[in-house]
């Protein structure tokens, strides 16, 4: 990733912190924030939550976590937590992520402004990106590629609700689901989601509505290319 041109940015503008922390910031909630200060950073990236707080699950725990990212973020630090899922996902889960997934107390994915799911199997060049909980707008779902030589991550499939728009008859919020979230039955929850991503590429001018919906008679409503 880095080289040794980069030596003296990193020596600059990058502290890390080896091993375990010198306490549990879930039995001090004032020390992540202590070891900020110390470092004199802007953001600390926590890699991972399990090698920083011992016993997870237990709701006390997670709430004092919880206490010491708040005292960061109160401070203005940005915090970035790197964690695990409480087991494998099935096929079912994959397709519909939520922080359920996430191992450990509530407090872990309560007190986060955001939180994405990373899912694929170890050493997998291309994994699922997913969105799973948000302060706005979402963001994706979509493939992710990673070349573990550089450590870098790209965007390998997305989307493309206008180009799917100007297939003939138009595109449905149901078919604009299906596509984005990979499954062949999307909750209403989904289905909402993909609806006002149409909405909103309809307000900046990409697409236009060619059908009003009718729940009376169930004809959906259909968005069309410009």
């Amino acid at each position: 990733m880095v080289g040794e041109e980069h030596r003296a940015q990193l020596h600059e503008h990058l502290t890390v912190w080896q091993g375990p922390p010198p306490g549990d910031p879930a039995k001090y909630p004032s020390l992540l924030l202590k070891l900020c200060k110390q470092a004199c950073a802007d953001a600390v990236i926590v890699d991972s939550l399990k090698d920083a707080a011992v016993g997870l699950s237990a709701d006390e725990v997670g709430a004092g976590y919880n206490r010491a990212r708040q005292n960061a973020c109160a401070a203005g630090v940005q915090v970035l937590e790197l964690h695990h899922l409480r087991k494998a996902l099935t096929r079912i889960e994959a397709e519909h992520p939520t922080t359920d997934g996430v191992y450990g107390s509530t407090w872990i994915t309560s007190g986060a402004g955001s939180a994405v799911l990373l899912n694929g199997k170890p050493g997998d060049a291309i994994v699922s990106f997913h969105h799973i909980k948000q302060p706005a707008s979402e963001v994706g779902p979509f493939k992710i590629i990673r070349d573990h030589d550089t450590g870098r991550s790209k965007i390998w499939h997305s989307v493309d609700l206008v180009l799917l728009a100007k297939q003939p008859g138009g595109l449905t919020a149901v078919a604009a689901a299906m596509a984005i979230f990979e499954t062949d039955k999307p909750t209403a929850n989904e289905k909402d989601k993909a609806r006002r991503r149409l909405d909103k590429l309809t307000g900046h001018g990409f697409l236009k509505i060619t059908q009003q919906g009718d729940a009376a008679t169930n004809k959906p409503k259909v968005w069309a290319a410009k």
